[in-house]
């Protein structure tokens, strides 16, 4: 496995870095930083998803090099304002399957589902995990809609 830095979800849904008692990062055997990371991080939006060049997040490298091959992020923020339809759950599932997809084409996983739910305060995003040996493991991530509708 690998070692990650050791990051923990808040009740604010945010997330802090942990350090040691000697000031160090604190490291993680596994993949879970990483697949946080992926989902909650914001992907740059292309100028066909949002239109104005200053609201498209993201990092604006993306944009400066054409060289870059991997986008980092999700772009599962496209849907923050979205009404909760089925429409929308099929978009959460399409940015999540492709901010995670790097973990399936450099090794670390045969496979990876997602099934997201809409429950009562947003989105549970439910990732399952297919090793090479075929062991799964289900991980899951809520989606906290914060537009009070």
């Amino acid at each position: 496995m690998t070692a990650d830095v050791k990051i923990t979800p808040r009740t604010d849904g945010l997330y802090d870095i942990n350090l040691t008692a000697s000031g160090d990062l604190e490291s993680v055997d596994g993949l879970d930083t990483s697949i946080i990371v992926s989902l909650m991080t914001d992907a740059r939006a292309d100028a066909s998803e949002v239109n104005d060049p200053y609201r498209r997040r993201g990092w604006w490298g993306v944009e400066a090099d054409p060289e870059i091959e991997r986008i980092f992020g999700s772009k599962l923020w496209l849907q923050d304002q979205a009404r909760l339809t089925n429409m929308t759950l099929a978009k959460l599932k399409d940015a999540a399957q492709k901010s995670l997809q790097w973990l399936v084409d450099d090794g670390y996983f045969k496979s990876i589902t997602i099934r997201p739910v809409a429950v009562l305060d947003g989105v549970r995003i439910y990732v399952t995990l297919t090793a090479d040996n075929n062991r799964t493991e289900t991980v899951q991530y809520t989606l906290v809609n914060a537009t009070g509708a």
